[in-house]
């Protein structure tokens, strides 16, 4: 367990440094831009999130998989998983790219609601490259446990961004806010790829394809592919709830006003993503060696800690909320509501992290596509029939939803840990 809080703190001094700082910026921009405006920042970014964060996010972790499993093995094979990850990666992210350019024009105007933006819907599309590189080289710095020198980098590149965030916000202009975001995962995207290459040097390991087996590919297709759609049930279903609620009447300031609430209960996420990664290595280990209690005693500490993180979170958030918006950004007061909401939602969230960085150990992404598939379907029937209710009644749909996702996790993975280890599998 020790192990596992020193990975999880350095990790988290990393992602706190680069994803953390993201956070931050959209926290600026919510500031200096109206709800309706905010509103459409965030729903033209997650129409390009669309098409990454949760494929990138599942691509990340095969690729902790693959390099914890040949740290210790000959450095071709290291490279090799390394490659594979990257490989895969790009090439997603090049064919989803290509498709959010094709169709930024139709996006902007039936779904954006504003023709003119279209251009920005298309930049949009470097947020594929660049969210799924960066999920990957996080991936292959974890399994690698070189997540110090990463973590540095991070922290020199942070100042910086943020910066950038308060100059483009003073504007208090849409594609002026989109633009520096852009810009800001591509500055975090390169610090990062440098620090890897220079640490793949100092192992002697290089990239090439040439150099991977085809058996060495099968990952791809057992877990890879899975695992990406299985994130793509879920990202989806967000984005539709959003549209539900921009389409009424009052929806582009209630769409600000959620969106805003929303930030929060990313960040807890990002909180639960840094423990579940931690744990990751280590249950893919254990499971390989078939060391059923030390499995299960991880899986566990990570929920029981998970579990407290948010519920703490929560208790605090609850009464602060309301003084924590007038003092950052007082024209989301009706936010207050929606946030608490949302950040208890993430409790659930834990569970299914969990037991899905057991699923990504096993190498096997079956269960993760049910487990989403019940978020997926749940959120979006609750997200348009309590539409009405506006940015409160969005957040309610993501509680229960995931609260019923958390369930299907423990139930579908459950059964195939305990066959695994009384070797009926």
């Amino acid at each position: 367990m020790k192990r596992i809080f020193g990975l999880a703190a350095i990790t988290g001094i990393s992602a706190i440094a680069s994803r953390g700082t993201l956070f931050v910026g959209a926290l600026i921009y919510a500031r200096y831009l109206n709800p309706a405006d905010f509103g459409s920042y965030s729903l033209i970014q997650t129409t390009a999130l669309l098409f990454t964060t949760f494929f990138a996010l599942n691509l990340g972790q095969m690729a902790t998989k693959l390099v914890a499993e040949n740290m210790a093995g000959e450095k071709k094979k290291l490279g090799g998983a390394i490659t594979i990850s990257y490989s895969v990666g790009l090439g997603f992210s090049i064919v989803l790219g290509v498709l959010l350019v094709t169709v930024s024009f139709p996006l902007a105007k039936h779904v954006i609601g504003n023709e003119a933006q279209w251009t920005m819907v298309a930049a949009s599309a470097l947020l594929v490259f660049t969210g799924t590189l960066t999920s990957i080289q996080n991936g292959v710095a974890l399994g690698m446990q070189k997540v110090k020198a990463q973590a540095l980098i991070n922290i020199v590149t942070a100042p910086f961004l943020v910066a950038l965030f308060f100059f483009s916000a003073r504007f208090e202009r849409v594609d002026y806010a989109l633009y520096s975001y852009i810009a800001a995962q591509v500055l975090i995207c390169t610090g990062q790829q440098i620090f890897l290459s220079m640490s793949m040097k100092e192992l002697g390991v290089r990239l090439s394809i040439k150099e991977v087996a085809k058996s060495d590919w099968k990952i791809v297709k057992t877990y890879g592919l899975p695992s990406s759609i299985a994130g793509l049930l879920t990202l989806p279903s967000q984005w539709i709830a959003m549209v539900f609620l921009a389409r009424m009447e009052s929806g582009p300031s209630e769409l600000g006003i959620f969106s805003y609430a929303n930030q929060f209960r990313a960040i807890a996420m990002f909180a639960i993503g840094i423990l579940a990664n931690a744990t990751l290595p280590h249950l893919t280990l254990l499971y390989k060696e078939k060391r059923n209690q030390d499995y299960q005693s991880q899986m566990n500490n990570a929920l029981l800690v998970g579990v407290l993180l948010v519920m703490m979170m929560g208790v605090f958030m609850y009464p602060l909320s309301p003084y924590l918006i007038e003092i950052l950004a007082p024209r989301y007061a009706a936010a207050h509501l929606p946030l608490v909401v949302l950040i208890f939602s993430c409790v659930p969230v834990v569970v299914t992290a969990v037991y899905m960085r057991s699923s990504s150990a096993r190498g096997n992404a079956s269960e993760m596509v049910k487990t989403n598939a019940v978020f997926s379907i749940v959120l979006i029937v609750l997200a348009y029939s309590l539409r009405s209710m506006g940015a409160l009644g969005i957040s309610i749909a993501f509680l229960v939803a995931a609260t019923f996702q958390a369930f299907a996790a423990y139930f579908f993975e459950t059964k195939k840990i305990k066959a695994y280890f009384l070797g009926a599998v």
